[in-house]
């Protein structure tokens, strides 16, 4: 059997990367909260986020790697370098999208918790890690741990980089990171959730 391996996805692959978050975080808590599961068109909106959060990656040109299992994109991350920045723009054209697409309440939802996030990113440079999702029918197969291993050969090749940030809403996550050398370096409450921040220090 061939070894799976992560490709960067450049700007490429847009819809099959927020087909591939969609469906790997539809019953995520934060994505709950963020797009109000109780309400109806839940997944319609769920899917218009991650359309939009694609969107705004490629236009940062952010990193971003998947791994295939023939045609389907079976897993996908993305990754913040350190000292990005984003312009106006971009933050405008993703609040318009969220607003339009999703509604206002996840725009003010998304947007306080992005800000609880980013308050407790390290202070040294560091990558971070937004997003990484496997498909549930592709779950179990390792593709998790193949994106995460890519992950850290891009930090080992960035100069003067301390490590990869991420972060958490889903307690059963928490140990699954451990294993792969992160640690818990805060955890405290956004709204209604419960954030873990870990951090996977590099040598």
């Amino acid at each position: 059997m061939q070894q799976a391996v992560a490709i960067d996805l450049g700007n490429a692959s847009a819809e099959e990367a927020s087909r591939t978050l969609a469906a790997a975080f539809s019953a995520d808590p934060t994505v709950r909260w963020i797009c109000q599961d109780r309400r109806t068109g839940y997944d319609t909106r769920v899917r218009a986020l991650y359309n939009a959060l694609v969107d705004f990656q490629i236009a940062c040109s952010h990193p971003r790697l998947g791994v295939w299992e023939g045609s389907r994109l079976a897993a996908t991350c993305h990754l913040r370098p350190p000292g990005a920045r984003v312009s106006a723009r971009n933050r405008s054209a993703l609040a318009i999208a969220l607003a339009r697409r999703v509604g206002l309440h996840a725009l003010v939802r998304g947007a306080r918790f992005e800000h609880a996030i980013a308050s407790a990113h390290p202070r040294r440079p560091h990558y971070y890690l937004a997003s990484i999702g496997v498909d549930p029918v592709f779950q179990g197969r390792g593709y998790g741990g193949v994106l995460l291993r890519a992950a850290d050969e891009m930090v080992r090749r960035h100069p003067d980089c301390s490590g990869i940030a991420l972060d958490t809403q889903n307690p059963r996550n928490v140990s699954l990171y451990e294993r792969f050398g992160y640690r818990v370096t805060r955890k405290s409450a956004i709204g209604p959730l419960t954030s873990w921040w870990m951090f996977r220090e590099m040598a």
